[in-house]
């Protein structure tokens, strides 16, 4: 565990955690694993399936309900979304 590697009580451990990021450290980390979710499906043609597993997720449904959550659409809708806005916004010069 986290805390004791810090040496801390894990109490203490998790209340300096959140005070430096804003979320606990399980938010933290599944925010993180959306992130990378997010711009896997942006930048390949992976199955969502695929992506949730690799990202750590272990449910289809749990990934799409906090995906959803997260970023207002579903993963389908999100990589439809974000390819739409890279056809459309200029390669830089």
């Amino acid at each position: 565990m986290l805390a004791d590697i810090a040496c801390l009580s894990p109490h203490h451990f998790d209340r300096l955690f959140t005070t430096a990021f804003h979320a606990g450290p399980g938010a933290y980390v599944t925010a993180l694993r959306l992130g990378r979710a997010a711009r896997r499906l942006a930048a390949t043609d992976a199955p969502i399936t695929e992506i949730c597993l690799t990202t750590g997720f272990e449910s289809l449904g749990s990934f799409s309900t906090r995906f959803r959550r997260s970023f207002g659409v579903p993963p389908g809708a999100w990589r439809r979304i974000a390819r739409s806005e890279k056809s459309v916004i200029p390669p830089p010069v």
